[in-house]
C-alpha cells in the first residue's frame, strides 16, 4: 500500500483505505478482521502525509478501527461496533468520525420487516445511534456523511435523514448543522466553507419554517451560491 501511494503522480484530494469488511445483515455485531496491520497502515499514512493527502478509512469493528486511529489517520468512515475505547481515542487524537447511520435504516426499510436482514439492520442502527450519543458526550469531532448510492440511500434526501438520526442521538440543532457543514468542510480541506464568517465563501441553504422544524423542513430548502467571499458586514448580518 505504501508503494502504491508513493507512485501517485496525478492530483487527488485524499486517500481512502478500506480496512474492514461490511456489516453483517445476518448476525448482529459480527466483526470482520482488519485488512492491513498496524505497520502497513502506519507506513501508508506516512506516505500519504508526505504528499499532504488526508487519509480517510472505511473501518468497522474494534480492531480495524483501533489500528487505523493509532496510525494517524484523519477520519473513520462508518465505525460500526468500534466501542467506547476507540471513541475516546478518536477524541484524544482529533480523528473525525463519519457514522453513516442512515445506511442501516434504509436497509431495514428495503427488506421485509420480519426478515433477518431487516431485523439485524435495525439492531445495527440502534447500536450506532448509541455510539453517536457517546461520541457527543466524549467530544468526538463528527461530520455528516451518508454513503449515498447504497441500498435506499439517495443523494440529497439522505442528508436530512442522517440529520434526523443525529437528533435522535441527542444532538442539538446547532450541533447537527455544524456536523453537516463546517466539520465536513474542514475534514475535506475546504478551509473557506462551512461558516458564516469573513473571508468564507458565500454558499447557503435557506430553509423555510421555524428552526424547531429542522431537519424535517429541509424539503423546502433553497440553495444559494455566490462566488464572492463574505465581508465582515455580510458575516455580521
Amino acid at each position: 500500500m505504501k508503494n502504491t501511494i508513493n507512485k501517485i503522480t496525478n492530483n487527488i484530494d485524499q486517500i481512502k483505505i478500506v480496512n474492514s469488511g461490511l456489516n453483517s445483515l445476518l448476525k448482529f455485531g459480527k466483526e470482520t478482521p482488519y485488512q492491513f496491520d498496524a505497520a502497513e497502515m502506519r507506513n501508508a499514512v506516512i506516505a500519504a502525509k508526505s504528499k499532504k493527502y488526508p487519509v480517510m478509512v472505511h473501518a468497522n469493528g474494534k480492531e480495524p478501527v483501533r489500528i487505523s486511529i493509532e496510525s494517524g489517520i484523519d477520519s473513520i468512515e462508518h465505525g460500526f461496533f468500534m466501542g467506547k475505547d476507540n471513541l475516546q481515542k478518536m477524541a484524544e487524537n482529533k480523528v473525525t468520525w463519519v457514522p453513516t447511520a442512515y445506511t442501516m435504516k434504509a436497509i431495514s426499510q428495503y427488506f421485509p420487516y420480519s426478515s433477518t436482514k431487516s431485523q439485524t439492520a435495525r439492531k445495527n442502527l440502534n447500536h450506532q445511534i448509541k455510539q453517536l450519543a457517546l461520541a457527543r458526550d466524549t467530544g468526538v469531532n463528527v461530520a455528516v456523511g451518508t454513503d449515498a448510492g447504497s441500498i435506499g440511500v439517495h443523494h440529497g434526501s439522505s442528508v436530512a435523514e442522517e440529520f434526523k438520526l443525529f437528533k435522535s442521538a441527542g444532538y442539538k440543532t446547532e450541533e447537527i448543522i455544524k456536523c453537516g457543514t463546517y466539520n465536513g468542510a474542514k475534514l475535506l480541506g475546504l478551509e473557506d466553507k462551512g461558516l458564516i464568517k469573513k473571508d468564507f465563501s458565500a454558499s447557503f441553504i435557506a430553509v423555510k419554517g421555524d428552526i424547531c422544524l429542522f431537519p424535517e423542513n429541509m424539503r423546502n430548502s433553497i440553495f444559494f451560491h455566490n462566488d464572492h467571499f463574505l465581508s465582515k458586514t455580510d458575516a455580521d448580518s
